[in-house]
Formats: C-alpha cells, sequence, structure tokens
C-alpha cells in the first residue's frame, strides 16, 4: 500500500474572473469528494488566487482522479478565466510525522483536542482539522 498523497493547486483569476472561478471549482468539490480515494479537497483564497488542497489515499487514486472527465472539464473551463496555467505541486512527506519530533503543533491547543504537554502531534491536529474541514465546522479560535 502506497503512502498517501498531497497535491496543490493554485489558480490565478483573470481581472473580473474571481466569482466565476470559486464557482467552477466549488462546484466540483461534492463530485471529487465521492471519488473513490478522496481524502481532502479543500479550497482557501487569497486576494488574487485560489489554493486548493488535496489528499488522496495513494498515487493510484490520484491518476484516476487526473484522468476523469470532470477534471477534464473543469480545467477546460477554468483555463480562459486565468491569468497563468494552474500551478500544480505534488508533495511528498519530508518525514513521518510520529516518527519527527519536530512535527508538532506550537502553540496553543486545538479544539477538539485535549490540553496536551508535550503539544499534539502534526498528525493528530491534522485529523481534527479534517474532521472539522468534512463537517463544515469553523474552527473556534483559541484565547492567547
Amino acid at each position: 500500500m502506497s503512502d498517501p498523497v498531497v497535491v496543490v493547486a493554485t489558480f490565478f483569476p483573470s481581472k473580473g474572473m474571481h466569482d466565476s472561478v470559486h464557482a467552477l471549482i466549488q462546484a466540483a468539490q461534492t463530485a471529487v469528494y465521492n471519488e473513490p480515494g478522496c481524502l481532502l479537497y479543500s479550497l482557501h483564497e487569497a486576494a488574487d488566487r485560489f489554493v486548493l488542497i488535496e489528499k488522496w489515499e495513494s498515487a493510484s487514486h490520484l491518476r484516476e482522479h487526473g484522468a476523469g472527465e470532470g477534471l477534464g472539464r473543469l480545467v477546460r473551463d477554468l483555463q480562459p478565466l486565468l491569468t497563468q496555467d494552474i500551478e500544480i505541486v505534488e508533495l511528498v512527506p519530508a518525514a513521518k510525522a510520529s516518527d519527527h519530533p519536530a512535527a508538532t503543533v506550537k502553540g496553543a491547543d486545538l479544539p477538539g483536542l485535549p490540553p496536551a504537554d508535550p503539544p499534539p502531534t502534526a498528525k493528530q491536529a491534522a485529523k481534527v482539522l479534517l474532521e472539522s474541514d468534512r463537517a463544515g465546522e469553523a474552527i473556534p479560535p483559541t484565547a492567547s
């Protein structure tokens, strides 16, 4: 069994196309969530771009997604609305979170995890964030 695969795709909308790009990507999210092997498909934005963070159970699941008609249609629909090609980066783990002492969340405890000393590992924190994202919940800020 292969390790999960994380992909970051960045989209730069042309002037006046922000809402259209957002709507197209958002419309694809439900279908992608239902694809085999999809663990995360989360859209984020900044003033000049959208960043889509994807996590797949395996490289073969990612390949199936990449070869699908739904993704092909989305890319074709997005291309004329963007200032440049979609930037796609496939990330690999720098170290296994459970094996790496630096892979812990520093600072305030995350909601959903008991206060911990030492702080929760990145793997534990990611699980809480993923579950909140899937449930559509906002993570409340913690007191400083």
